[in-house]
């Protein structure tokens, strides 16, 4: 009998033992999460900050789109300007040469 006990307290002991390291897992798995958790906030947050990056990026493209509009238009009366100035120098040359 004292045999059989000796045996059933072996068992509990490293059943113990076991249940010891399981709990001692199962803390280094809670923490791990809690950093994962951590992590996962930093990166919502940075991905948040990134996302408000882009959508200042976009207008300033819609402005730089539409300041560039503007300034080909101002080519192209420039151009139209120009090419009105040149045909006058052109009868103005034919003129003096006549």
């Amino acid at each position: 009998m004292c045999v059989l006990f000796e045996r059933l307290d072996a068992r509990f002991e490293r059943l113990r033992r076991v249940f010891e390291q399981l709990d001692a897992n199962f803390e280094r798995a809670r923490r791990a999460f809690e950093r994962l958790g951590a992590d996962f906030e930093r990166s919502r947050r940075a991905f948040e900050q990134l996302d408000a990056n882009f959508e200042r990026l976009d207008a300033g493209s819609e402005q730089s789109r539409h300041v560039f509009e503007q300034l080909h238009a101002n080519f192209e009366r420039s151009r139209r300007a120009f090419e009105q100035l040149d045909a006058i120098f052109e009868r103005s040359r034919r003129a003096f040469n006549s």
